[in-house]
């Protein structure tokens, strides 16, 4: 029956990607699920080779780079003004924020008005990241190679490669160990 479901939603994926196909350049074999969408132009956002997409891109003029092999599942949105860059084989969970700017201005005056400056910040993440449902990843932050983001955590500065962070704000709980022999 659940085969049945992602089949359908896969199905309703093709069709909206026909009225997406001019916001996104894709590599092979990239899946946009009914529940996902892309927002932007077409040189701004890249989607690499078996990207499978349930959540958002939205470009801000910003650039989104979604490297190969990285699941976005849904409810996720990915907003950018600057530049976000998500590596290979990373598994981003559902209801995930990652945005690299504020959205409005921090003078209450310009807020005011819907002008003013607003922040930004490139955001990187690095390959075999795995970032679980609920997490906020905000502007300028650097994700290392492997590192685990946990449930609802809220990430406000760099988390090294293989590491484990939790909590709000996002603190280190562990650090991960790999044999040579598990590759």
């Amino acid at each position: 029956m659940i085969d049945i479901y992602y089949k359908i939603l896969l199905l309703a994926g093709y069709i909206k990607k026909l009225l997406f196909i001019n916001q996104y350049r894709a590599g092979k074999n990239f899946k946009l699920y009914f529940t996902g969408g892309v927002i932007g132009s077409r040189n701004k956002i890249r989607i690499g080779n078996n990207v499978s997409l349930h959540g958002w891109l939205i470009s801000d003029g910003g650039e989104i780079i979604i490297k190969d092999n990285t699941k976005i599942h849904k409810n996720t949105v990915i907003r950018a003004m600057e530049k976000i860059e998500i590596g290979r084989h990373c598994d981003i969970g559902t209801n995930v924020y990652i945005q690299d700017h504020n959205s409005m201005s921090l003078n209450f005056l310009e807020r005011r008005r819907c002008n003013g400056r607003v922040l930004y910040k490139s955001i990187t993440i690095g390959d075999d990241v795995w970032i679980g449902r609920r997490a906020i990843i905000l502007k300028g932050v650097a994700i290392g190679d492997r590192a685990v983001i946990g449930t609802g955590a809220l990430v406000t500065h760099d988390v090294p490669p293989d590491s484990i962070v939790a909590g709000n704000p996002a603190r280190i709980v562990k650090y991960l160990k790999y044999n040579k022999d598990d590759e």
